[in-house]
Order: structure tokens, then C-alpha cells, then sequence
């Protein structure tokens, strides 16, 4: 499996599959948020994410497909899609 770097952050990295066609998303939190997580203060992210997109889907906001959640990692489908971040810099509607 060879992984192409998309985005790397302070506290996350994703990386594209081609052949699977997927985003992997791998998070890293500080130790203060790994206690608050294993705590049940927050959710852990790679569920967190899971949570979100299940109640955008029932407002009918289309989301990508949850192929694996784990506490620290999340997996979804490639869309193919126009990236939300070019859809808000195309529009000034959506910038104001």
C-alpha cells in the first residue's frame, strides 16, 4: 500500500490510498485531551467524526462514507467532490 501525504497538522495527519480510494485521517492529540477522551469528557475524534456525519445525514447534508472509526483513526471513501474549501473561496455568499 503506497499512501500519498495530503494534509499534515499539528495534531493530525491524512494520507490518500489509491488504491482503495480512501482518505485516512490519523490523530495525534495532546495528553490533556487523550485524559479528557479516556475520561468521557469528549468523544474520541475518529468518533466524534462518526457522530457528526450520522446527524448531518439525517438533516440530509450529504457526508463521505465511515469506512473505519477507531478512537484515533478514521477512514473514508474519496467523493469525488469539489473540496468545501474551493466552493467557499468561488463564493462570496458563503465567505460572508
Amino acid at each position: 500500500m503506497t499512501l500519498q501525504l495530503i494534509q499534515t497538522g499539528k495534531y493530525s495527519r491524512v494520507d490518500y490510498d489509491p488504491e482503495s480510494d480512501e482518505f485516512i485521517k490519523t490523530f495525534s492529540p495532546k495528553r490533556f485531551d487523550r485524559l479528557r477522551y479516556f475520561l468521557r469528557i469528549r468523544p474520541y475524534p475518529g468518533y466524534n467524526f462518526a457522530i457528526i456525519a450520522r446527524h448531518l445525514d439525517r438533516l440530509g447534508i450529504a457526508t463521505p462514507t465511515i469506512v473505519a472509526s477507531d478512537k484515533y483513526r478514521l477512514v473514508t471513501k474519496n467523493i469525488h467532490g469539489v473540496p468545501l474549501k474551493l466552493r467557499i473561496q468561488g463564493s462570496d455568499a458563503l465567505q460572508t
